[in-house]
């Protein structure tokens, strides 16, 4: 059985959810992608600038800024259907996923939910 790894939305709706990895890490989930995105800015970029130098590299962060994490980076992609070069703009996005150990129980909606309904559609 395939575990189900939900993507979190660290912007908005999970962005002051806490995620605990032991007893003394406690980071806000936007914290967490904060530092993850800046770690592959800095870091991450030059280092796959030098595993891809044997093929002429790809434009560094000091020369792109926050191009590859916002507006994306000019590029051009061949595509396999025979379209031909396309013109566009390649971008980096982070996700964080989480798969609960158990899935979230939801209660049933009870057979008697119905009549309690009529019964206030009547009294109202």
């Amino acid at each position: 059985m395939e575990k189900k790894f939900i993507n979190l939305d660290t912007d908005f709706e999970h962005k002051d959810s806490v995620i605990v990895f032991s007893t003394k890490s406690m980071f806000k989930m936007c914290e967490l992608m904060e530092g993850m995105k800046q770690a592959f800015k800095h870091q991450g970029l030059d280092e796959l600038g030098k595993i891809l130098s044997n093929r002429g590299g790809i434009p560094t962060w000091r020369e792109m800024k926050d191009s590859w994490f916002k507006d994306g980076v000019p590029c051009e992609i061949l595509k396999v259907n025979g379209n031909g070069w396309q013109k566009g703009k390649f971008r980096i996005k982070i996700t964080l996923q989480f798969c609960p150990d158990k899935a979230e129980i939801t209660q049933p909606e009870s057979p008697l939910d119905d009549i309690r309904r009529m019964t206030n559609e009547v009294q109202s």
